[in-house]
């Protein structure tokens, strides 16, 4: 069946937090102690500690199909186990969505550290889904330890350096509408036309 993409643990991640403790997980994933450990040390939020828990697994080379399903269902996760791991289901992963109203072009850099304050507490995942990769947001946050909106204004910096003219207000909507970052409320205040 192969190995799951990459791309999918950020989904799979915000699924599997709060259905049980990421590190029952990771066992069953066969990730020792110390690695579940490190995750922890390393990362405060629990999305963060699923997603970081995956990802690792993912490096080992082990991230099969088969064995995601096994542990899913080890540990009562069906749902969860038919959406990612049977082939007879699409994931829910990223979704284009409609909008209307959108401001047009490049993000204003202007703007950058209001929108940084407004998604400080997600601000990897934002990142994430805005095609950041995880070792640059690593860094930003090793960097800037416990400044949140220094690490949020980093972050979409990184983005807006790495894609020029494609660092948009539509690109920036579709990834805080994105279900790992859920900040639909942000798209209103900084990503529509103000109406007269």
């Amino acid at each position: 069946m192969g190995n799951i993409p990459l791309e999918w643990f950020p989904y799979l991640a915000l699924d599997i937090q709060g259905d049980m403790e990421w590190k029952k997980l990771g066992k069953s994933l066969d990730l020792s102690d110390a690695e579940l450990n490190g995750i922890e040390i390393d990362n405060g939020e629990e999305y963060e500690r699923s997603y970081k828990m995956l990802k690792t697994w993912w490096q080992k080379g082990a991230a099969s199909y088969d064995k995601l399903a096994f542990a899913l269902r080890k540990h009562d996760l069906e749902e969860i186990r038919r959406d990612f791991c049977l082939m007879e289901c699409t994931p829910p992963l990223k979704e284009v969505v409609n909008l209307r109203n959108l401001k047009e072009g490049p993000i204003d850099g202007r703007d950058l550290p209001d929108i940084a304050e407004a998604v400080m507490g997600k601000c990897k995942r934002l990142g994430r889904a805005l095609g950041v990769k995880d070792n640059r947001l690593d860094k930003i946050v090793m960097d800037n330890p416990k400044k949140g909106s220094e690490q949020s204004y980093q972050i979409l910096r990184a983005w807006k350096q790495a894609n020029g003219n494609g660092a948009s207000y539509y690109s920036l909507a579709q990834a805080l509408y994105d279900r790992t970052v859920n900040l639909g409320v942000v798209v209103s205040d900084f990503c529509l036309k103000k109406t007269q």
